[in-house]
Formats: structure tokens, sequence, C-alpha cells
């Protein structure tokens, strides 16, 4: 009986808890080199902001506490990257 609940728990995590830190860190890493992406960058920055949060919590060490920095860094880049580029487009109109 113990042990079917047990495996309810275990079946009952998300995706987000099963990521360790080095992934959430590639992922971050990824997020950045593809900011000119924003399908994949901004998808990987998220998933990788959310699990180094949880990691964060979980553990407390350092390595989840760089992914989250560096996903942060990765969706600000795409989004200055495609806000810098709309302006240009704008400002070339002569509106």
């Amino acid at each position: 009986m113990e042990e079917t609940l047990s495996n309810n728990n275990e079946q009952k995590k998300s995706i987000f808890s099963k990521i360790n830190g080095v992934v959430a860190l590639i992922m971050a890493i990824a997020s950045v080199i593809l900011g000119y992406f924003w399908y994949l960058s901004i998808p990987l920055g998220v998933v990788a902001l959310i699990a180094s949060i949880k990691k964060i919590k979980e553990t407390g060490k350092t390595l989840p506490k760089a992914a989250m920095i560096i996903s942060v860094i990765g969706i600000v880049h795409c989004v200055m990257v495609y806000v810098s580029v709309f302006f240009m487009i704008y400002s070339s109109m002569g509106i």
C-alpha cells in the first residue's frame, strides 16, 4: 500500500523538478546563443528560468542561480533584438 502511494507521488512530479542544474544551465546558454531566433530562445529561456527557480528552492546551490541569471540575459537579449529591429524598420518608413 505504501509502495503505491510513493509511486503516485513520484509520478506527480512536474518535469521542472526532474531537470537538474546542469541541464538548466545548458538551456540558458542555448537561449543566449540563439537570441536571434525568438521561437527557440524565448521557450528555452523560460523553461530554464522556471527549472532553475525550482532548483534554487530545493537545493540553494549556485549552479541554478547562474542558470537563472543567464536565462534572464537570454530572454532580455532576444526581446531587445526584436524591439530594435522593429524600431529600425519603423524609422526607415519615415512615419
